[in-house]
């Protein structure tokens, strides 16, 4: 859980500070490979704190790249 703990940190980190949601075509499946981390595991603790998975944060902030 810990490492999972850490991986949700970096990951809001990724999508907040670098801006990693401008690389075309990343995918969240691609950001939990980088993090070695299960997809399901961290989409569930990003679900309990955002009530959004994954995926859909980073489309959100690409939708809003498009406007």
């Amino acid at each position: 859980m810990r490492s999972l703990q850490k991986a949700y940190s970096r990951f809001g980190q990724m999508v907040c500070e670098e801006e990693c949601y401008r690389q075309p075509g990343l995918t969240f499946k691609d950001i939990c490979a980088q993090l070695r981390v299960p997809e399901d595991g961290l989409n569930e603790i990003i679900f309990k704190e955002m009530g959004m998975n994954g995926q859909e944060i980073l489309y959100s902030f690409q939708k809003l790249l498009n406007l």
